[in-house]
């Protein structure tokens, strides 16, 4: 994982094999950008995620509720791995 912040936007990068630990520190630097970073935007980049588990993608997938409840701005970019795509697409993680 990579956390890079130009401007207002603050950029997650995932790659490979995704796990709950990738994912709760996906909500912990989330967290931090927004409430300490500056970041009025997050975008997540999951382009070069080949797998994730159902836990991980779970907690995605409250990350995003939470920070639509809290009207933030959020952004995922899919897999282009076409099995970890539809993974995410079917628990409603999608662009």
């Amino acid at each position: 994982m990579r956390f890079v912040r130009r401007g207002k936007v603050g950029t997650i990068t995932l790659h490979g094999r995704i796990s709950v630990a990738d994912a709760e520190d996906v909500l912990m630097v989330s967290r931090w950008a927004f409430e300490e970073g500056g970041a009025e935007r997050i975008h997540l980049q999951c382009a070069e995620v080949e797998h994730t588990d159902l836990s991980s993608l779970q907690i995605l997938l409250a990350l995003c509720q939470a920070l639509k409840e809290k009207r933030r701005e959020f952004e995922i970019t899919l897999p282009s791995h076409s099995s970890a795509r539809q993974a995410f697409r079917l628990v409603g993680l999608s662009a």
